[in-house]
């Protein structure tokens, strides 16, 4: 496994400036990071995935999903115990919490 994750490949994605890379990966980051509903975050993760497509990122994903489920499931886990609804489900775990992670 190289040092590196970047595969040159023929994609629109990899023809675009780096600038406009950079502002769509954040504009994504902004879109799923300060919603406080679930739902609305439901789309702008669908635009990272369509950008994953786009890209043909899948190779280098598959690379770090361990990593990637590692951070899943700790996202689950930690919002389950810090948000709060008023739907208990026990352990301190409310339905929205859950839904939230």
């Amino acid at each position: 496994m190289g040092l590196f994750f970047y595969a040159p490949a023929a994609t629109g994605w990899h023809r675009l400036d780096p600038r406009t890379k950079l502002a769509l990966l954040g504009i994504s980051f902004i879109m799923v990071l300060l919603p406080q509903q679930p739902l609305v975050v439901a789309p702008a993760s669908l635009l990272i995935v369509v950008q994953a497509i786009w890209a043909r990122a899948w190779q280098n994903l598959a690379r770090i999903k361990g990593l990637l489920i590692t951070l899943l499931v700790l996202t689950i886990l930690i919002w389950s115990f810090l948000a709060h609804g008023p739907t208990p489900l026990g352990f301190g775990v409310t339905w929205e919490s859950l839904a939230f992670g």
